[in-house]
């Protein structure tokens, strides 16, 4: 498999013109399952599912509640049941990133980003990579940013 890392600035600019507050910034949907570089959430297991991942980014200069937003693919958004929920107290700081893995045991700083893994399983986004046209994070179920 190839590694694909899909950057967003385009999409970035777009957001924030018409959201302004937290965009999707970075989606890898279908890792490398070679030995060196599948190891996204540094868990020292190369798994596509555990290793796949979002980034949600604040693009504000005041803190964000992002409680309760949720994330989905396509197929779980036509059943609504989303394959993650940001739990209660979440908080992103100005500038701040969130990023979901789909599953594993994330290891280290990422840079200071907050980490969280799939609430509901996997995010199950590289299953889907060749149906799936957007991945979507919802906040009440409202669309805030869509890839």
């Amino acid at each position: 498999m190839i590694k694909r890392i899909c950057s967003l600035v385009s999409f970035l600019i777009l957001s924030n013109l018409l959201m302004g507050q937290l965009v999707i910034n970075e989606v890898l949907y279908d890792p490398s399952t070679f030995i060196g570089e599948g190891d996204a959430n540094r868990d020292g297991v190369i798994s596509q599912q555990d290793d796949e991942f979002i980034e949600l980014y604040n693009t504000t200069n005041r803190n964000l509640d992002i409680s309760g937003y949720k994330i989905y693919n396509n197929e779980n958004w036509a059943v609504r049941h989303p394959n993650h929920e940001v739990p209660a107290g979440t908080i992103l700081p100005p500038g701040g990133v969130l990023v979901v893995f789909g599953g594993g045991t994330p290891t280290g700083d990422f840079g200071g980003a907050i980490i969280q893994t799939a609430s509901f399983g996997e995010l199950d986004m590289g299953l889907h990579q060749y149906s799936d046209k957007k991945v979507k994070s919802y906040a009440n179920h409202v669309s805030i940013s869509s890839v």
